[in-house]
């Protein structure tokens, strides 16, 4: 269900889950089970990701990517992965 609530929010304005301890419940359940694969995914894919939006942002600037594009990469910031565990 959490892809059918990413559509229903997005699709319209004003959208809220149910908020019955159960489904509650549920997405908290679920939340913890996608964390770690959100945590791999990022670590499989960070430089992949990185160097595609730093040729976007060079492609949008007529082929320069400035400084403060750069510094924004968050390449310097260390993730504890157990924060996704």
């Amino acid at each position: 269900m959490p892809f059918s609530q990413i559509y229903l929010s997005l699709s319209r304005p004003g959208f809220t889950h149910s908020t019955a301890p159960k489904d509650a419940k549920h997405r908290r359940k679920m939340f913890r089970k996608l964390l770690p694969l959100v945590a791999q995914d990022r670590t499989n894919n960070a430089d992949n990701a990185h160097k595609t939006r730093m040729e976007k942002v060079a492609k949008d600037n007529g082929g320069e990517v400035d400084d403060a594009d750069e510094s924004d990469s968050g390449d310097d910031i260390e993730i504890d992965e157990k924060m996704f565990m």
